[in-house]
Formats: structure tokens, C-alpha cells, sequence
């Protein structure tokens, strides 16, 4: 086999590792290529739904998946104020899938599936810290050129696969557009729960009390006040250094401060940051190495 009739898939998320797995099982050669070191395991897209949970049992991974995630058989939508809006029992689809809930897996945990899955196969080419940059077409294929730890590099294959998210390198290379919009705003709330109260159920003391009103980065980091009684709180303004800092007590919301981290923002932060107890000293985990 030459390395040029191979498949190349961009992207080691839970796509790139299950559309490798697909090509492994028709014996079709192929090379996965991941900009990181490892999956990333921190939380993000949490829910299959039931169509894709019969992909996954068509290759043969349902049983590990139900092993391992837990079945939701309602699909709830709340409001901030009123609570919950709607209710809808997945239960009614029965009769049209075998699958008739939402299954709470997170996507590394299918990624880690596919792994598993991937090491049954002989010639499973999975490079890691592999950045792609570009790609360009040939008569009879494409060529990828990556950056790796030792340089940039070209790969050719017969065909690309670009599963490397919304920011995708292959998209770009083919100048196909991928409208959409960001919402103007993600907001902190504060909501107070007494825990000692219903027999130790919790009870909702207040509820969605806005702190912070800006648009923000996804993650939200935390770390205990050298007292040993209060927490500092820390999130960054979407594409920006500036870091909030929001001290909270057991009386509340004590101060709420900004602050220059003199760290350029780079898409690929991909945590929330993380601050010793003195305040002196913080970290982040990135795409690309740890900062």
C-alpha cells in the first residue's frame, strides 16, 4: 500500500476517533491527526441522542456506551426566573427506537470507546501533537501540511476528513463558510441553597442574582481563600486577558474585581484558570502545552 491511498481524518475528538473507527472496520487505511497531546477530559457535550446511539450500535459499540453512561428518559428545558417550561417524555418514541432516551456520555468517554476499539484493528495510525495548518489538492488527492514537534511536515492521502470542529483548518482550506453567531452575553449568577434544610435535602434560599454581566469565557475556576473559610471565583472575558475575580463568603458576594493577566488570549484555552491560595500564582490548561 502506498501512503497516498490512505484517508487522512483531521481531529481526535469523539467524530475524528469514530469516523477512523468506521474506516478500520472496511479495511480502509487511514492516518488520524490530533493537535493535542492526549483527549481532553475536561466536561463538555454530555447528551447522545437516539439517532446516534443506533450509529453507535451499528459498529458495535452500544454495549460499552450503556455500560458506561446513564439513561435520561425526559428532555427538560428550564428558565433562569420560572423554572421548569417543558417536558418531553423521550418515552413516546418506543416504536420508533430501540434507544428511546438520552444517554449521558461525555465526549472524551466515547473517544476512550473508540480507542478500545481502535486497538482491536492492526495499522492504526493515530499521531499526536500533529497541528494541521493547511491542506492542498492534488490530481489524484490531498496534501496536509502539519506541524509537529519536530517541524512541519506533509502527509498526502487519497482523501481528507475534517473533523476538527468549528474553527476547522480543512474547511478554510476549501473556503466553505460556516455562518453562525455568538451570543452577546455569558452571565454569572449566584444562587444560595441551604443544605441543611428538608432533612438535609437543600432547599433554594435565591435564585439567578446576576454578579457578573458580560460576555465570558466558558469556564469558571475556583480556589479557596487562604483563610480557609472563603472562595475566590475567576473567569475570563471572552477574548480578552482580563480575568474577574469574585471573592465569596458565607454571607455572600464580598468584591468583585478585574485584573490583567499580560497573557495574550489564544482560542485554544481550553480550561478554566486555576489560582494558588495566595493569589500570586495561576495556570491554564491549553490545546497546546500548559501555561
Amino acid at each position: 500500500m502506498q501512503s497516498s491511498d490512505r484517508v487522512i481524518v483531521v481531529g481526535g475528538g469523539p467524530v475524528g476517533y469514530t469516523a477512523a473507527l468506521l474506516l478500520a472496520q472496511q479495511g480502509i487505511p487511514f492516518v488520524l491527526l490530533e493537535a493535542g497531546h492526549v483527549v481532553f477530559d475536561e466536561p463538555r457535550a454530555g447528551t447522545i441522542h437516539p439517532p446516534t446511539l443506533e450509529l453507535y450500535a451499528s459498529i458495535g459499540a452500544i454495549d460499552r456506551f450503556l455500560d458506561r453512561g446513564f439513561k435520561v428518559h425526559n428532555y427538560q428545558y428550564y428558565d433562569r426566573k420560572q423554572g421548569l417550561v417543558a417536558d418531553f417524555d423521550l418515552g413516546v418514541l418506543s416504536e420508533l427506537t430501540p434507544y428511546p432516551y438520552r444517554l449521558m456520555l461525555e465526549q472524551h468517554k466515547v473517544c476512550y470507546i473508540m480507542q478500545e476499539m481502535l486497538a482491536e484493528f492492526d495499522n492504526v495510525d493515530i499521531r499526536l501533537d500533529h497541528e494541521l495548518l493547511e491542506v492542498s489538492q492534488t490530481d489524484d488527492g490531498v496534501i496536509a501540511t502539519v506541524q509537529t514537534n519536530d517541524g512541519i511536515v506533509t502527509i498526502d492521502g487519497s482523501y481528507i476528513i475534517g473533523c476538527d470542529g468549528g474553527r476547522s483548518k480543512v474547511r478554510k482550506s476549501m473556503d466553505v463558510d460556516f455562518d453562525g453567531f455568538t451570543y452577546p452575553s455569558y452571565q454569572m449568577f449566584l444562587t444560595k441553597i441551604d443544605l441543611a434544610s428538608d432533612n438535609g435535602l437543600g432547599a433554594v434560599i435565591s435564585k439567578n442574582d446576576t454578579i457578573i454581566s458580560d460576555t465570558l469565557n466558558w469556564g469558571i475556576g475556583a480556589c479557596k481563600h487562604a483563610n480557609g473559610r472563603d472562595w475566590w471565583v475567576v473567569m475570563q472575558k471572552h477574548y480578552t486577558d482580563i480575568i474577574y475575580i469574585v471573592l465569596v463568603t458565607p454571607d455572600g458576594i464580598k468584591q468583585v474585581t478585574t485584573q490583567h493577566l499580560n497573557v495574550p488570549y489564544a482560542w485554544y484555552n481550553a480550561s478554566p484558570l486555576s489560582f494558588s491560595m495566595n493569589g500570586e500564582k495561576f495556570s491554564y490548561f491549553r490545546y497546546d502545552n500548559v501555561t
